[in-house]
């Protein structure tokens, strides 16, 4: 077993900053034709954060953001983050009958947007996040409390009741660190991440690669495929995370052209819904030597386990055990998760109120 990577920070933003700090020129962001450093992005969130403080946003509060496939609700949620308050991202294509169930669950009075949606918050427009960015990073940053609730991600709803999974900082750098060690990402990896990043997947993969101080290229979807290409010719992306419904319109549109870039692709994440033998068979063929990973459990608390399941083709039907820090039990020979024997769940929302859950410890 390789060794387990831990990191020192109680809070991605406090990672970003550290980043920013000793790589500014480092590039984070790729989306469309627009770049963003390490640097930019804190300068940006540190800017933003002194006009969200400005509207009124103090501690404790909810900031409703409406994502956009571009860098900036990113950006937000550190300024949030930065204010010790608590980032609740919401769907690019989303109803205001659905973001005012939110404000009523959580009490949020900003929601941060690309349009006005009519709802019960002052609406932000999200597009002047840019506009607001400081000149230089200060020196002396109050980073948010570990153990103070950092994020809330309201589930589809789907199964049930949308219901809001609460996240302290310090519990999303674990969830973060799991995927890290999991796939071992490095600092110099670019990930394309194409699924949409109020998605638990799409925001914890950005988190890992925030963690490490590595590159993502955002896209919005698959639809246009020469993009992601272009992703691996002119901004070098080493890896990539799906959902296996975007892997199928990959084929569809494209057949087996991903296997021109074995060579490339170092590694590929796949989770949020079941990837079926066939895909698992096909992808195995065109990327003999990339880690393949199919991602069990990738809900707002984080991910359960993991296999590389090109390392291990006899073991498709197999994801692995979950394993704490001190060692746990393991599927042989297969690729998982470590947890760092900390809970995800903070507790969750629904219509009666407060679901008591397991809390996140530090």
């Amino acid at each position: 077993m390789s060794e387990i990577k831990t990191f020192p920070y109680g809070s991605i933003v406090e990672a970003f900053a550290d980043h920013a700090k000793k790589t500014p020129d480092k590039v984070f962001s790729v989306d469309g034709k627009k770049q963003y450093t390490y640097e930019d992005g804190m300068k940006i969130a540190c800017g933003y954060a002194a006009y969200l403080k400005e509207q009124g946003v103090k501690a404790g509060d909810c900031v409703i953001t409406k994502v956009s496939q571009t860098a900036a609700p990113f950006f937000c949620d550190l300024a949030v983050q930065l204010l010790h308050a608590v980032y609740v991202p919401v769907e690019k294509v989303v109803a205001a009958e659905r973001v005012n169930f939110i404000i009523e669950k959580t009490g949020a009075t900003i929601f941060v947007s690309d349009k006005d949606l009519g709802v019960n918050a002052r609406f932000l427009p999200l597009k002047e996040i840019y506009d607001h960015a400081a000149e230089s990073v200060p020196e002396d940053i109050d980073f948010p409390v570990p153990e103070e609730t950092g994020e809330i991600l309201f589930t589809t709803g789907t199964t049930g009741t949308s219901k809001g999974v609460e996240m302290s900082n310090v519990a999303t750098v674990h969830v973060a660190e799991n995927v890290v060690n999991a796939i071992g990402l490095t600092p110099d990896d670019t990930e394309i991440i194409p699924i949409p990043i109020n998605h638990a997947m799409g925001i914890r993969r950005a988190y890992a690669n925030m963690l490490v101080g590595s590159k993502i290229v955002i896209l919005d979807g698959v639809v246009f495929i020469d993009r992601i290409w272009k992703a691996f010719e002119e901004h070098g992306a080493t890896g990539m995370c799906l959902v296996p419904a975007m892997l199928q319109v990959i084929f569809k549109l494209s057949g087996d052209k991903i296997g021109e870039y074995a060579d490339r692709l170092a590694y590929m994440q796949i989770g949020a819904s079941v990837l079926t033998h066939d895909d698992k068979q096909r992808l195995c063929e065109l990327l003999p030597n990339t880690r393949l990973y199919d991602f069990y459990g990738c809900s707002e608390a984080g991910c359960a386990c993991t296999a590389d399941f090109n390392k291990h083709r006899d073991k498709f039907k197999s994801l692995g055990e979950v394993q704490d820090h001190q060692g746990g039990r393991r599927h042989s020979g297969v690729s998982h998760t470590r947890c760092r024997g900390k809970a995800r769940l903070r507790r969750k929302h629904d219509d009666e109120g407060l679901l008591q859950g397991a809390r996140a410890h530090g």
